[in-house]
């Protein structure tokens, strides 16, 4: 999607409408935001405006992020009303996310969100930067672990009376969040794709299912939480990003999802420092988290090589099984399931070039 006049037009009235008391606005330095992900849901663009504020007759001039869906069917409308819902009840929670100026579903390319920008650079790349000073490296894990927490600790009853109801089904209808229901997801794509290791750790899975059902520690969930989607400020704060999966489910799918990551980009010590900080600073205790530990790797190889197979990405699919520490995860299979693994690179690598 390039950045033609007609987008140009409709973001200028979008911003006159929530900006008051102004003249003189003005759109400029356009840039288009290059996501490395072929599968991107969005185009982001990144601008600058100016403006005369008329009370103080002063020249404001502002940095924003449009966020544009790649098509206007219902699907992607749902996705970013449900972006803009979250992200507003955050940021009047006083939890960092950016601030969301205008949104509207009624643009012929797809919905548009304009929020504020923030300025810095993912924490991806703030622990990169800094991995030689262990005391910097140790404080944003510890930043980053308190946002999770405070997230996974807000109080979604209180301020959704009834989440799984018409009014917010962009959550979950009723039942959803049941683990049994988000295990056997997994079973059917695994065994579709001939994953039979990971059918195995699911079949695991499956067996621990029922003990934990009955106790989940339900909360709202980011579902994506990463080391990618939060925001380092000048400042030093961590502000998350990119709310269109939000659900009510386990937290320690978020947690373990989390934990995965940074071991996958860093390593097991770091996503250890993680774990063992979220612990610390949890006001509730955290149990069980092998079961969630191993949901999360048949979650990111499932998906991930369902994916690729889609996407018959050849060069994808090969960076994949290059880069990937396989040794780390047939080692974690085989302490918490007693399954072995040993030909799970394998196994992966014929199923993406079947």
């Amino acid at each position: 999607m390039g950045f033609d006049l007609n987008l140009k037009n409709h973001i200028f009235t979008m911003l006159t409408n929530v900006i008051p008391n102004s003249s003189s606005l003005n759109i400029e330095n356009m840039t288009h935001h290059t996501i490395e992900n072929s599968n991107i849901f969005s185009h982001i663009y990144f601008i600058d405006i100016s403006f005369t504020d008329l009370k103080t007759t002063e020249i404001v001039n502002q940095e924003l992020v449009i966020k544009i869906a790649r098509d206007n069917n219902p699907f992607f409308i749902k996705l970013w009303e449900h972006e803009v819902l979250m992200l507003g009840t955050w940021y009047d929670s006083d939890i960092p996310v950016p601030k969301v100026l205008a949104f509207d579903s009624t643009y012929s390319e797809g919905p548009v969100i304009i929020m504020e920008k923030i300025t810095g650079v993912s924490l991806t790349d703030s622990i990169t930067q800094n991995r030689s000073d262990t005391n910097i490296v140790k404080n944003l894990m510890s930043k980053y672990a308190e946002l999770m927490v405070l997230v996974h600790n807000y109080d979604w009853k209180s301020k959704f009376n009834d989440p799984f109801g018409s009014d917010h089904e962009i959550f979950t209808k009723e039942g959803d969040n049941s683990l049994k229901i988000f295990v056997s997801s997994f079973r059917e794509r695994s065994k579709k794709l001939g994953l039979s290791l990971i059918t195995k750790v699911i079949d695991w899975l499956v067996t621990k299912t029922q003990d934990l059902e009955n106790k989940q520690l339900l909360g709202l969930v980011h579902s994506d939480m990463n080391t990618d989607n939060i925001i380092v400020s000048p400042s030093g704060e961590l502000y998350l990003i990119d709310w269109n999966w939000t659900r009510i489910v386990d937290i320690r799918i978020d947690i373990m999802w989390s934990e995965g990551f940074t071991v996958k980009i860093f390593n097991e010590e770091l996503g250890d420092l993680l774990l063992e900080l979220y612990l610390k600073k949890s006001p509730i205790p955290i149990s069980d988290l092998d079961f969630f530990k191993m949901l999360n790797i048949v979650r990111f190889l499932v998906n991930t090589v369902n994916h690729m197979k889609e996407q018959k990405n050849t060069d994808k699919a090969d960076t994949f099984v290059r880069t990937i520490d396989w040794n780390m995860y047939e080692k974690r299979i085989k302490n918490i399931t007693g399954i072995e693994s040993t030909n799970l690179r394998s196994e992966i690598e014929e199923c993406l070039n079947s």
